[in-house]
């Protein structure tokens, strides 16, 4: 009996499956998204300005920011809930608006404590 019933076993975790990763909730994630969230216009906690020597920014986790290009009048801003990590400003900012490589640092939010309190 044990025997009879493994093709047909076999056969249900298949087709669950197929219609599982079929649907829309199979599509690839958006990686911007593992580095946080874009934020429309609005406030933001703080205002950092890329220029030509600009090379490291550092910034808080759960800080909004919006980075100005300067000379080109160019900005945006992004949320940095996305978790602690070290982030080519490139990988979020829109495309063509950051000419050279910039490393955001993100350090743990301040506000949140610490794991040894």
């Amino acid at each position: 009996m044990k025997n009879a019933l493994r093709p047909l076993a076999v056969a249900a975790v298949l087709a669950t499956s197929a219609i599982y990763f079929s649907g829309p909730q199979a599509a690839t994630p958006d990686p911007k998204g593992w580095y946080g969230t874009p934020v429309a216009e609005g406030r933001a906690d703080r205002i950092v300005e890329i220029t030509p020597t600009t090379r490291v920014v550092n910034v808080d986790e759960n800080q909004i920011v919006k980075f100005v290009v300067a000379g080109r009048g160019e900005s945006f801003m992004w949320q940095f809930n996305g978790g602690r990590s070290v982030i080519p400003l490139a990988a979020i900012a829109p495309d063509g608006a950051v000419a050279q490589p910039v490393s955001v640092y993100v350090a743990p939010d301040p506000m949140e404590g610490s794991l040894a309190e």
